[in-house]
């Protein structure tokens, strides 16, 4: 059987190619950009902080009421705000082979640090019943140890989430979120549901992985109880 010599091929590529739509010369067909897959950026992850480095954040907490259901809501934790928690560092994870997003909740969920007042009496990481005072004390130091993040890998931990929160338009979905900044990442997860939403996120510094600020907040279109924010900013 005669083989087909280059010129012929490329005369039935033209000729397919025209079949279809509007002929495409060899010389456009060869300008033609096919998409290739994009490699991830590189990463050499490592701690910027150490075991034993200790920091101070103040908790505040607000609440919002739309007045959709006509009753005006007094948020009941007042006196926690201004709290002052001593965050200590007690143990970080190995984060030498972290290279895919899949990867990132073992590090987040890992608990590194512990907290306290300024009293020095311990805050317990084990949750206790919620709507309490305490309760959203020891909620907001679990933030705060998913917050610590490994340096070294910025712009892989940008590229592997979406920029920014699902919001009301998208409807019922939950994900991670990050986008870098020039001195901070924000990186965090939202959870949106038809009638609710519940999230959290960070700014974390671009020097040595610690969060700068903290915050959590819930909307529940089901209660009077509308918009509560709660955060937890560095102040040393």
């Amino acid at each position: 059987m005669r083989r087909k010599g280059v010129a012929e091929i490329l005369l039935i590529l033209i000729i397919s190619i025209g079949y279809v739509g509007t002929l495409v010369t060899v010389s456009e067909f060869q300008k033609i950009d096919f998409e290739t897959p994009v490699e991830p950026p590189e990463a050499d992850f490592q701690w910027g902080i150490d075991v034993g480095a200790t920091f101070l954040y103040r908790l505040r907490v607000s609440v919002e009421d739309s007045g959709w259901s006509g009753v005006e809501y007094t948020f009941p934790f007042d006196e926690i705000n201004g709290t002052k928690v001593i965050v200590t560092i007690v143990s970080l994870p190995d984060v030498s082979e972290l290279s895919s997003a899949d990867e990132i909740d073992d590090i987040l969920n890992h608990l590194k640090i512990e907290c306290q007042f300024l009293n020095q009496t311990q805050i317990s990481p084990q949750l206790i019943s919620p709507y309490t005072p305490l309760m959203w004390i020891q909620w907001m130091c679990v933030h705060i140890s998913r917050a610590f993040l490994p340096i070294g890998g910025w712009e892989l931990l940008d590229w592997f989430w979406r920029d920014a929160p699902i919001t009301d338009d998208e409807r019922e979905g939950s994900g991670y979120f990050s986008k870098r900044y020039s001195s901070f990442l924000r990186f965090g997860y939202n959870v949106m549901g038809i009638d609710y939403e519940t999230g959290w996120q960070t700014h974390c510094s671009l020097t040595n992985g610690m969060p700068l600020v903290v915050e959590y907040w819930t909307l529940d279109y089901d209660t009077e109880l509308n918009y509560l924010r709660a955060e937890m900013r560095l102040i040393q």
